[in-house]
């Protein structure tokens, strides 16, 4: 009787161990479940913020590292979780640094941009252009890789 016990205490410490080892998608928590891995270890340059083409020379960029994002927009860099599910694609809280851009035009950019990646709910990747919309299905940021 005493081995049953024991053994019925094994049984529920693993069950509640593989409980708290997996997100809701099934997968090891934080990552992304494995169809979002074509984006991780990619570099991405901004090539349009809302359709409009951005200044070449301070283009911000993303990154996809494991479960995180990272990247620098117009004058802060930025890093943050993000879960992702085949084409969902969920930021978590996005910190970054509070740096002052010296041209008032590019923190006005660096804000929109924030409230763009903020937005985002799914990426699609076509060859090298990664495009990422809202969930309206608007596209709001389209960049290409490095």
């Amino acid at each position: 009787m005493k081995q049953f016990f024991r053994l019925l205490s094994v049984l529920v410490l693993f069950v509640a161990l593989a409980a708290c080892s997996t997100a809701g998608n099934g997968y090891p928590y934080p990552y992304p479940d494995p169809s979002s891995f074509q984006y991780i270890g990619r570099d991405y340059t901004l090539q349009t913020l809302y359709a409009d083409a951005v200044l070449p020379e301070n283009a911000p960029h993303i990154m996809f590292d494991g479960s995180e994002l990272r990247g620098k927009g117009y004058c802060n860099l930025y890093s943050g979780p993000y879960t992702g599910d085949g084409a969902a694609l969920t930021p978590g809280t996005i910190a970054m640094t509070e740096m002052a851009c010296a041209d008032p035009t590019l923190m006005l950019l660096d804000t929109s941009y924030f409230a763009a990646l903020n937005e985002v709910t799914s990426m699609t990747l076509d060859g090298n252009e990664l495009t990422l919309s809202n969930a309206a299905g608007t596209v709001v940021l389209v960049y290409t890789e490095k």
